[in-house]
């Protein structure tokens, strides 16, 4: 932080402005005193001029007179020092009080520093529970939206299982009506089977019924009744099997009529099962992917939310330092010019005191060059501590960690490093002219 001598030294300087009218008026009685005192004098040498003029040749009233101004000199001169020390004990009993107010103002404004200093924090510390609780609110928040993704993601993932189960049982039934269909058609080649066969048996017996009737036309040739009947039966029979023959064909139609017919709605119904199974499928797994798509572009879009709000605090947080450490550098600059101000108003007024008074403050002559050394050696330490805090500034780096922590607002660092102590040991140091020495 400042030097602390050199912040001492500026602070003397400065509070010094406010006794620069008590001192005035002092310094005002004490030339009346001495112009006072030299009239005397001057009134005595006239007296003494009178008396030697009147009493020039009287030796001994010339030693009565001479020893006399002797002592009213001496008087003159013990009442001049004597005024001199309590001129001096008056300043050093204001400096000492000067330097109790001091270090009363001083303990004051740290006071008020430290609650100012405790406000902050304590607003910080509001600030950082309020981010908080909006930082625990916004995890909440995503751990119920992570849960309610979860829970679409495993209503889709049951949904999908429900629908591959709907297409496992529909293929089941599938399944079922083919074994059944299939059934259907070995009964219908069976009876296709035993129909053919029933027709050759009785193609066979057709046969040996023609047989037989060319057998008895053969063995009776010449018997007119038995070849009419047997005529008559051969037609009956031809008759029965040509009936039966086309009764057979006709049920053969239907029994294929009815195969194509199931065949065909088969195909048609499994045809459009399997497509709509195959849409299903396809919407389950188009949905299943836009869901999981939608899951990993929302965890994307939150994650590049948190980057960019993580930025925007980081530079908010930037600028905000940035700003407290301009307005504490501008605080800074305006008191050091206010101090540099009082300083030159100081500096004149004691220019002007010096050269209103140089001819009648004869015994002040040295303090009065004590002062202009102590003023001219202020300003030099005041141009070297601004250099040198500006070098400071530049290039030290634990006054800039101090900086920064006091721009953070950490009570804890010392705003004059040990100056208090040093106020406390010597409280005539804190104004008086000879701090610097």
């Amino acid at each position: 932080m400042l030097d602390n001598e050199s912040a001492m030294q500026c602070q003397e300087l400065i509070n010094s402005v406010e006794t620069t009218e008590q001192r005035a008026e002092q310094i005002r009685k004490l030339a009346e005193e001495m112009k006072q005192a030299k009239e005397r004098q001057l009134q005595m040498i006239r007296e003494e001029k009178m008396t030697q003029r009147f009493l020039i040749n009287n030796a001994a009233v010339k030693d009565f007179v001479s020893k006399q101004r002797a002592l009213d000199i001496a008087q003159d001169n013990r009442r001049l020092i004597e005024l001199r020390e309590q001129m001096l004990n008056k300043n050093r009993d204001e400096e000492k009080m000067f330097g109790h107010m001091w270090i009363k103002n001083y303990e004051e404004k740290t006071r008020k520093e430290r609650l100012v200093a405790e406000e902050k924090q304590q607003k910080r510390q509001e600030n950082m529970e309020i981010v908080r609780k909006q930082w625990e609110e916004n995890e909440q928040r995503k751990i119920m939206e992570k849960e309610q993704r979860f829970r679409e993601q495993e209503q889709t993932k049951q949904r999908y299982l429900e629908l591959t189960q709907e297409a496992n049982e529909e293929q089941e039934k599938r399944r079922e009506k083919m074994i059944a269909l299939n059934v259907e058609r070995l009964a219908a080649v069976q009876l296709k089977r035993e129909l053919e066969e029933k027709e050759r048996q009785r193609d066979q017996m057709f046969v040996n019924c023609f047989t037989n009737v060319s057998n008895e036309e053969n063995a009776t040739p010449n018997d007119p009744i038995n070849l009419a009947k047997r005529k008559q039966v051969l037609i009956e029979q031809q008759r029965k099997y040509m009936d039966y023959q086309k009764q057979f064909k006709e049920q053969m139609q239907q029994q294929e009529q009815k195969i194509a017919v199931l065949l065909k709605h088969y195909e048609d119904e499994s045809l459009a099962k399997k497509d709509a199974e195959m849409a299903r499928r396809r919407n389950a797994r188009t949905a299943l992917d836009n869901s999981v798509r939608r899951c990993w572009a929302e965890q994307l879009k939150e994650k590049e939310e948190r980057k960019q709000a993580a930025k925007t605090q980081e530079k908010e947080l930037a600028q905000k330092l940035r700003l407290q450490a301009i307005s504490s550098q501008q605080e800074e600059v305006e008191e050091i010019l206010v101090r540099r101000r009082k300083l030159r108003t100081y500096g004149k007024c004691l220019e002007e005191q010096i050269a209103s008074n140089k001819e009648s403050s004869l015994i002040r002559a040295d303090e009065d060059k004590r002062i202009i050394e102590t003023q001219n050696q202020a300003e030099n330490d005041f141009n070297a501590f601004m250099q040198e805090m500006t070098l400071k500034n530049r290039t030290d780096p634990k006054m800039a960690e101090m900086r920064r922590r006091f721009i953070a607002g950490d009570a804890s660092v010392p705003h004059w490093n040990g100056y208090l102590d040093q106020i406390m040991r010597n409280p005539s140091a804190a104004t008086g002219l000879d701090a610097r020495r």
